[in-house]
């Protein structure tokens, strides 16, 4: 019986343990924070906790949770356990291949059009679109972290949706003259 007993300990510990493991925030609370608390509260956690709390991540996106214009963005280690997260933004704009086949978004916002320099995280997207696959003046949307306050911005894109095929016409014609002079546009 005793040996029974002393077997029990590890499996008791275990589930003591795991019951007073922190719940984790929710999506419209860890979105508000910085990033060094975001990372934090999440780090260890595996997908699977993460995806019972926030539901699955955003179709065709790994790691991506979004909420409103907001999204968590979760990187899991070869164990699929969380070993940082930032917070990030959706924004809207037209894209344009620059004269030197950079890629940019005039993404716009309160009226104002901001041209953007954009890459994407790793070369790739989690979305599964590529910038090649644009043409100028599509409209899109892109999930990033900051924009540099230079000009134009420049920025890292976490990821791509495609809202509306476009052309160049659409692009503002103000916004790609002051390009021009800068020698960003053609």
């Amino acid at each position: 019986m005793k040996k029974l007993s002393l077997a029990l300990v590890p499996v008791i510990l275990s589930l003591l343990l795991c019951s007073c493991k922190a719940e984790i925030i929710p999506l419209s609370e860890a979105v508000m924070l910085d990033n060094d608390k975001l990372s934090r509260k999440l780090e260890g956690r595996s997908i699977g906790e993460i995806c019972d709390a926030w539901g699955e991540s955003a179709v065709g996106y790994g790691g991506i949770y979004s909420y409103g214009d907001a999204a968590a963005v979760v990187f899991f280690d070869p164990k699929e356990r969380a070993e940082n997260a930032i917070v990030c933004g959706w924004l809207e704009g037209r894209y344009l291949r620059d004269k030197n086949g950079g890629d940019m978004v005039f993404i716009e916002q309160d009226g104002y059009i901001a041209p953007t320099s954009v890459r994407t995280y790793d070369g790739t997207s989690g979305s599964g679109y590529d910038f090649a696959e644009f043409e100028n003046g599509d409209r899109i949307k892109i999930l990033v972290e900051m924009i540099a306050e230079t000009y134009p911005g420049q920025a890292t894109v976490y990821a791509i949706e495609l809202i509306e095929k476009g052309s160049y016409d659409d692009l503002d014609g103000d916004v790609l003259n002051q390009l021009r002079e800068m020698g960003w546009a053609e």
